[in-house]
């Protein structure tokens, strides 16, 4: 690798986790025992620290097997709330709305699949008992995001990972505890390697992170079966197949007291309500409308809202021949979930781990028209905005943050 691109990968890198020590705008009152300083009154300098959305539930499932070594997270909710740092520096002593299902003799078990907890907790278990699990665990899910910006680079040159890593909300998911990075850096690994091992082992750990992920997978196995590629369709299948049955097995035997059967106990939350609604497959799906557009042109959830240059990957898709098969079928597998919005998210949340295939295609259609770059500086100011600052950006449309700032000016600016 030339100097130059080394040098550039270092520049993302320093973008990356310097962003996570800026947290703004945010209370300097907050009771933080992590070294944090106040620059005038928006800026908080902090080892990084979750924000919101499902990011304190992961955690609080990471402090369960590094402290208890089990996934009962009903003391570590009470911990959390009794001062400990379970649920992150920012809910200790909050009553946050527990993403848990109660069993018969007390325990309460997360909602969401313990997987990426499980690879967080083998980093953070020298930091148990501190607040430094937290800024650990983040850092180690930046790794994965920036992971899919290398990766994505053996296919798409500097000018894909360069995109990838400054003109997408991968960079907002990058600085918190989501599992999209995670998938993301999975999908571009099955974008590049060919190897069958190595890709029975990205199908099992891309479907443990996310079920859904398991659509891409089969697709993609009958890409490579349609090629006469045999050997990595069976692997792909076989990950995939091996890791279904690892979750299955898993929900079974953690979530038996818990009084039904739930397949993969892959349930969905019902904000507010303290319980989960489950059902047998893994999510409620149903045809609709709402999704295939919103996913794109949703004021504040549409990825074209933030991202309008992606619109060149999408236009890939249909004529791009069957790499994009598994991108088409992940687009109207989440279309068509009915919580397609996924929640408390900055653009569209659900289709971060769809970046690196539909960036590549953008390199694919080589694009040179002064509107796309004009798109493209768009798409770098929102990444950057919400990359530095996701309090700014999430629940909100470009036109609400606009409105936000305005609102908000006279009480940040310092004179």
């Amino acid at each position: 690798m030339k100097r130059l691109a080394w040098w550039n990968y270092a520049v993302v890198v320093l973008a990356y986790f310097g962003s996570s020590f800026l947290h703004a705008p945010l209370s300097d009152r907050l009771d933080n025992p992590l070294p944090h300083f106040v620059l005038y009154r928006w800026f908080y300098f902090s080892p990084p620290i979750v924000f919101s959305g499902d990011s304190p539930h992961y955690l609080v499932i990471v402090h369960s097997i590094i402290e208890d070594f089990d996934l009962d997270v009903a003391n570590n909710y009470a911990q959390a709330r009794s001062g400990d740092f379970d649920l992150g520096i920012r809910y200790r002593r909050f009553e946050l709305d527990r993403h848990a299902e109660a069993a018969g003799s007390g325990e309460q078990y997360s909602l969401h699949p313990p997987y990426m907890p499980m690879v967080l907790a083998v980093f953070a278990w020298p930091f148990r008992g501190t607040a430094w699990v937290e800024p650990v665990s983040i850092w180690v899910t930046m790794a994965a995001g920036l992971g899919a910006v290398f990766i994505l680079g053996r296919l798409a040159g500097v000018q894909g990972w360069l995109l990838l890593a400054f003109a997408t909300p991968l960079w907002c998911y990058s600085r918190d505890l989501w599992t999209e990075p995670w998938t993301a850096a999975t999908w571009a690994a099955l974008l590049v390697f060919r190897n069958p091992w190595a890709l029975f082992g990205i199908a099992f750990a891309g479907v443990l992170l996310r079920y859904p992920f398991s659509l891409v997978v089969l697709i993609a196995g009958l890409v490579f079966l349609w090629k006469g590629e045999r050997t990595r369709a069976v692997a792909l299948v076989a990950g995939a197949g091996l890791s279904l049955v690892v979750g299955f097995l898993v929900a079974q035997y953690v979530y038996a007291e818990t009084g039904h059967f739930s397949l993969l106990h892959a349930g969905y939350h019902v904000a507010g309500s303290g319980s989960g609604e489950h059902s047998f497959l893994l999510a409620p799906f149903r045809l609709q409308l709402s999704g295939l557009y919103g996913l794109l042109v949703d004021p504040g959830k549409g990825l074209l809202m933030f991202s309008p240059f992606l619109a060149w990957g999408l236009w890939r898709f249909p004529k791009g021949g069957i790499l994009y098969l598994p991108a088409i079928g992940y687009f109207l597998l989440i279309a068509f979930y009915s919580e397609w919005g996924g929640g408390s998210t900055f653009s569209a949340r659900y289709l971060v781990p769809m970046l690196p295939v539909t960036v590549l295609g953008v390199s694919e259609e080589k694009p040179r028209a002064v509107v796309f770059k004009i798109l493209v500086a768009w798409s770098m100011i929102w990444a950057v905005v919400g990359g530095l600052a996701p309090a700014l950006v999430y629940d909100r449309s470009p036109v609400d943050v606009f409105s936000h700032l305005l609102e908000k000016s006279t009480k940040w600016l310092p004179w």
